[in-house]
């Protein structure tokens, strides 16, 4: 049993033996170049990322300059419509005041009207009346002049 272990002792490397300083050089010379190699591609990696980063900034202050300007001409537009509907507020109240005006005035000259109706009609009433007593006047003076005219009357009316 000693014997194994002595011939597996002889066949090991000496830790402070310039074999084991060689592999252990070489071994670390590999990570180190491992370790290079993986520091370099985090690094791309870093340098890919922020320049990715920095693209969206850009595009973030791109579309940020673009939202402000639309939304000024949004707050433009607005401002202005609501100036508007102000105004069309306002003409509205003056034109439904006019055509209370108006509505008041079209009663005023229906009811004149009708009262010129009544007043026309009572003259044309009035005035048909005195055109009938008048022909009829006429009509009795006409029969009362032929009357005093007629020959037997002059004689009556000369010999008085």
């Amino acid at each position: 049993m000693f014997g194994n272990f002595r011939k597996e002792l002889e066949t090991r490397v000496a830790l402070n033996g310039p074999e084991f300083q060689d592999a252990l050089s070489k071994e670390v010379a590999k990570e180190e170049q491992r370790h290079e190699q993986r520091v370099k591609e985090f690094q791309e990696k870093i340098n890919m990322l922020n320049q990715k980063y920095k693209e969206l900034e850009d595009e973030f202050r791109l579309a940020l300059t673009i939202e402000a300007k639309r939304y000024k001409e949004v707050k433009e537009d607005f401002d202005h419509v609501a100036a508007d509907l102000v105004e069309h507020k306002q003409a509205l109240f003056e034109f439904e005041q006019k055509e209370k005006e108006m509505a008041s005035l079209i009663q005023d000259m229906t009811s004149i009207v009708e009262e010129q109706k009544a007043k026309i009609s009572e003259l044309t009433k009035s005035n048909e009346e005195a055109t009938a007593n008048l022909k009829l006047d006429c009509n009795q003076r006409f029969h009362w002049e032929r009357f005093l005219w007629s020959p037997s009357n002059i004689l009556i009316n000369f010999c008085k």
